[in-house]
């Protein structure tokens, strides 16, 4: 897919990332129903647009030839400095994206994760990180592919 355009939302494109919100909601509780509720998106129509005005976290759209909103990256501005253990580094961490999954493996994500990489840089950041459930095979497989690492596990034991 080589149109797709990737772009700072627009206040119109919040309906259609709470609609992308809700497939992500739905994909969590499908794959850890223990822990995720159906109580609809992450975020509501009014966090939404707070976050698009937030400097601390940067969002991005991607659009397909016809400026339709397929896909979306929420990250935040995260700084070590004041724990006295780790060094006072900057760092770009994404808290979601999402693919419509009409569009999944024609480069959306690549090409929203290259937006996130080159905000990141130019912001003077030491690294980008990100969660992903041990559920999402396809995820996991996907930053993989972009050079992504473990850096840490969370480790559960069920009771």
């Amino acid at each position: 897919m080589n149109n797709i355009k990737v772009r700072l939302p627009r206040e119109s494109d919040a309906g259609r990332v709470e609609e992308l919100l809700l497939y992500i909601a739905k994909l969590h509780r499908d794959g850890r129903s223990d822990l995720f509720i159906d109580a609809g998106a992450k975020f509501g129509r009014d966090e939404i647009l707070a976050l698009f005005a937030d400097d601390d976290s940067p969002v991005f759209v991607a659009e397909d030839g016809e400026g339709y909103v397929i896909g979306y990256i929420i990250c935040r501005m995260k700084n070590s400095a004041g724990n006295p253990s780790l060094k006072p580094v900057k760092r770009l961490y994404i808290e979601d994206l999402c693919v419509d999954p009409e569009y999944s493996g024609r480069g959306v994500g690549r090409a929203l994760m290259a937006r996130a990489e080159e905000y990141a840089r130019a912001a003077g950041c030491h690294n980008l990180e990100l969660n992903v459930w041990e559920f999402n095979s396809d995820a996991i497989e996907f930053y993989r592919k972009n050079g992504y690492t473990e850096q840490r596990r969370i480790m559960e034991k069920l009771l």
